[in-house]
């Protein structure tokens, strides 16, 4: 939890210019960054995150930020970007896909890309390459 409460001071600090943010606890960091973000246009990149509760801390839900701000989160996890409800999934180069396709198609088609054809998540295999392992939203 303090690792969260600093990864919050940071988001707010920088994206407010702002030095001297203090933040009493993650649930406090949690309702100043809606507060204060709420009508403020931002763009936010995440790297390599491993939690949800990560993930929630600092990002909650899109009401949290202005309309038109953009979110990148790269993970490995692709089960973290379900949970949010991202909007996009954009493969990455790394590990290969599972040798199963058809399966992770399914599972993650339906979702992610309910909207999405087959021959789509096909097209953008090839488009990426075989190598992919972080996905970003």
């Amino acid at each position: 939890p303090n690792g969260l409460v600093y990864l919050q001071e940071k988001l707010l600090s920088d994206i407010l210019s702002e030095r001297d943010i203090a933040i009493a606890n993650c649930t406090r960091g949690m309702d100043i960054i809606k507060e204060k973000l709420c009508f403020k246009r931002v763009l936010i990149v995440l790297d390599d995150v491993d939690d949800l509760e990560q993930l929630y801390a600092l990002i909650g839900s899109r009401n949290w930020f202005g309309v038109g701000s953009k979110i990148i989160i790269t993970t490995k996890k692709v089960h973290l970007l379900n949970a949010l409800g991202v909007d996009q999934i954009l493969l990455a180069q790394g590990r290969p896909l599972p040798p199963n396709i058809e399966v992770s198609i399914s599972l993650m088609k339906s979702i992610f890309f309910r909207m999405l054809e087959k021959s789509n998540w096909i097209m953008m295999y090839r488009t990426f390459g075989r190598n992919t392992s972080k996905v970003v939203a």
